[in-house]
């Protein structure tokens, strides 16, 4: 072979087809035997080769499919551009925020301790947080009397999800609100504390009801998902007094009611009344061994009995006069089989209920904190499973010995008599 057919027959190999060439694909096939050796190179040349292809190849997607990732992606930069816009709004500091500043709970710290117990909302929403609950807490104290706000963790939905927040606030519309057997009012009830949910951190608050009675017996009576949607219904048997909004409240006060816990001394009994107060005299924990069991912790709201209040309604005897209410244990210790105890690391202890999966706590130093995460359903570690209310007997059916079959009329309706009388009337006429 001539110089010239050489050279034409390497450009011919060389020519590249979709990337390579029939050259590169020989020059990596060869090396490829002459690195490997094996011991049929004649029988496996082939499927080197498809080997060698597949390295090679680069699936094209579809013009169609490019287009709809262009146009996902430009929807999820237009809803970037929407959340930053209204997150810059919220980082517009002025006194009204500054002076609300001080009864916000220091969420970054708190959130950065949970993080230890597997709840890590990350850095950039533990910001996004702290900004949204500023110019929450500016609005509340301009409108009304707020003397806490904190974040009281996240409801998961179908459709979306509540960031909740709780405080104890009161304005004008509050003043109105009378404690009755179905709506307990007061610093020992499901509505101690006022709540405000929003899908994002980056949109409106909006407060939710007060919880009634009622409400917390049906909704523990009853399965359902949150949809995302507040004035959603909530379907299923027995039927629920309200929308999602109500429910969700519902759900709310009972978790509030069986995981708000806190190791043994920060809080206290009050002297003069029946409350449970911070303990400022508290002194903190020599180390964390003293927090590894359950009895070093309590429960710092009361619980919900099975009327859906935490203090039975006062009732009246014959003459009139009230009746003494056997007051509910306060400060009540943990249950055991309730709570998973650990310590990741030395300066922490880690609190996880097994009755509402997505509670944690963690004590570190001089502070607690605790959290919800979750669907907003009991999961009880038990072998009993849930078994919804059956609907009611349906009613007997009337007795039908009580029917009985009227006398046959045995008289002439029209007596030969009355007959006579009126054709002599028609005469007469």
């Amino acid at each position: 072979m001539s110089t010239m057919d050489f050279a034409e027959a390497k450009t011919t190999l060389m020519r590249s087809e979709n990337g390579t060439s029939v050259y590169d694909h020989l020059q990596e096939l060869i090396l490829k035997i002459v690195t490997e050796k094996p011991d049929e190179g004649v029988a496996l040349f082939e499927q080197l080769s498809r080997a060698a292809k597949r390295q090679q190849y680069k699936a094209k997607a579809p013009e169609n499919a490019q287009n709809g990732r262009d146009a996902i992606s430009a929807e999820a930069n237009a809803t970037s551009l929407k959340v930053n816009a209204a997150l810059s709004k919220l980082l517009v500091s002025d006194e009204d925020e500054a002076e609300a500043s001080g009864s916000i709970q220091d969420v970054v710290t708190d959130l950065e301790a949970l993080a230890y117990c597997g709840v890590n909302l990350g850095d950039t929403q533990r910001f996004k947080l702290f900004a949204s609950m500023r110019s929450l807490a500016a609005q509340l104290s301009s409108s009304g009397d707020l003397q806490s706000l904190r974040f009281w963790g996240v409801m998961l939905g179908t459709s979306g999800d509540y960031f909740v927040c709780q405080g104890q606030y009161r304005s004008e519309d509050d003043d109105d609100v009378e404690d009755s057997q179905n709506l307990e009012i007061g610093p020992n009830s499901p509505n101690k504390f006022t709540y405000w949910v929003s899908s994002s951190p980056a949109d409106e608050w909006t407060r939710l009801p007060n919880v009634t009675a009622a409400q917390i017996v049906a909704a523990r009576q009853i399965r359902r998902f949150l949809t995302g949607k507040l004035e959603s219904p909530v379907k299923g048997h027995p039927p629920f007094p309200g929308t999602e909004k109500e429910y969700l409240r519902a759900q709310i006060a009972q978790i509030t009611a069986e995981c708000s816990v806190s190791p043994d001394g920060f809080f206290k009994q009050s002297e003069d009344e029946f409350l449970m107060v911070p303990n400022e005299e508290m002194e903190p924990s020599e180390s964390v061994e003293e927090l590894k069991s359950t009895d070093a912790w309590r429960h710092h709201h009361l619980d919900i009995d099975a009327s859906g209040r935490c203090v039975p309604f006062p009732e009246e005897d014959e003459d009139g006069a009230t009746k003494d209410v056997d007051e509910p244990e306060m400060l009540k210790s943990l249950d055991e089989d309730s709570w998973a105890v650990r310590a990741p690391v030395r300066s922490k202890v880690c609190l996880r209920s097994r009755k509402w999966e997505g509670a944690h706590a963690v004590a570190f130093g001089n502070n607690f904190a605790w959290i919800y995460v979750g669907y907003g359903q009991r999961t009880d570690d038990s072998s009993i499973s849930y078994t919804p209310v059956p609907p009611s007997m349906p009613q007997d059916e009337f007795d039908a010995s009580d029917i009985k079959e009227a006398d046959d009329v045995l008289a002439d309706p029209n007596p030969e008599e009355d007959s006579a009388e009126k054709a002599e009337e028609e005469d007469d006429e």
